[in-house]
């Protein structure tokens, strides 16, 4: 049949065939652009706002984690403050998140992921408080110390100067008294060294010696009684025993 047209018509024929042809190839490529397009908005609106999230999420994570660790090393409250403005970040992030994956149409696991992230950030903000009472609680309990050691020095050092005084009056005697004395107060340094040592190194065994150590004070305070008959005098034997009593309770 093709062999039957004129010359004309095997030209136009195939003129419309060509016409044809770009038209499906300009159909196509437009067609590949659309979906281009969309593409490139997904990625844009969508998946990049996500990686910048979760970068930014995890980034204040990591730092609050360091400055907590740094806190709980030093119990600087400057650490805790970086850590509560890292916090705040993380949260931010979270926000950030939600309001995505509100919008999203393709993130279909964000949700998801948002909910675990913000049960590890609640979990996570509670432990920070209870370290920071800990702390405090600790710091209490320091202060208690200190007054406690300062009293058990303090009372020492009293009987000790009141005994100087009377030395003069039964020489064997005073000098037994002092020696006694000097050794208890010897004996409040050592206790109060090891205990510093303790607390700062966080050392059980060092505790202990100093637990161990203010119990030997016993053996001075014996001694010391039946050569001391003034009513001030025992008064500060038994000062210096309570003082020593409550120091080792709050060890």
């Amino acid at each position: 049949m093709f062999n039957n047209l004129t010359v004309g018509k095997r030209i136009g024929l195939g003129f419309s065939l060509v016409v044809l042809i770009a038209i499906s190839l300009g159909g196509l490529g437009a067609w590949n652009m659309l979906t281009t397009k969309a593409d490139t908005t997904k990625l844009a609106t969508e998946y990049i706002p996500e990686v910048k999230i979760a970068t930014d999420l995890r980034g204040a994570a990591n730092r609050m984690m360091y400055q907590m660790r740094g806190y709980g090393m030093t119990e600087d409250a400057t650490y805790y403050k970086a850590a509560k403005k890292e916090q705040e970040a993380l949260k931010k992030s979270i926000a950030d998140a939600e309001e995505l994956a509100g919008r999203a149409v393709y993130l279909k696991a964000l949700k998801g992921q948002i909910e675990t992230a913000k049960a590890a950030s609640a979990e996570y903000e509670t432990l920070m408080g209870e370290t920071e009472t800990a702390i405090a609680a600790m710091n209490v309990e320091r202060t208690k110390l200190d007054t406690n050691a300062a009293s058990f020095m303090q009372n020492a050092a009293d009987f000790l100067a009141g005994q100087d005084k009377a030395f003069v009056r039964d020489l064997d005697e005073r000098q037994k008294k002092v020696s006694l004395v000097t050794e208890i107060a010897n004996l409040g340094t050592k206790v109060r060294v090891t205990n510093f040592k303790a607390q700062a190194t966080g050392d059980m065994v060092l505790m202990k010696q100093a637990v161990t150590l203010l119990n030997g004070l016993d053996e001075f305070t014996k001694q010391l009684r039946p050569i001391t008959r003034a009513a001030d005098d025992v008064k500060l034997i038994n000062d210096t025993e309570a003082a020593a009593q409550k120091y080792g309770e709050l060890i």
